[in-house]
């Protein structure tokens, strides 16, 4: 019950190597129907951007998401 473009992982490789990721909501402002999207409890809105850590889970609608980092 999630939109295919409700929200993107921007993954970045840093200089030093490491990888940084992004999350970012990308929800249509014009669709206000479409489910909102949680990190930690706070409701992210339209281009509200997270750095994600290994292990951190975030949720669409009914849906849980976990960031695993290999």
């Amino acid at each position: 019950e999630i939109s295919r473009v409700h929200a993107e992982i921007e993954v970045i490789r840093l200089a030093n190597g490491r990888i940084k990721a992004v999350l970012r909501d990308i929800r249509d402002a014009n669709k206000a129907k479409l489910k909102p999207m949680y990190y930690e409890d706070m409701q992210l809105y339209l281009e509200d951007k997270i750095d994600l850590e290994n292990g951190d889970a975030f949720k669409i609608g009914d849906t849980s998401i976990k960031y695993i980092q290999k």
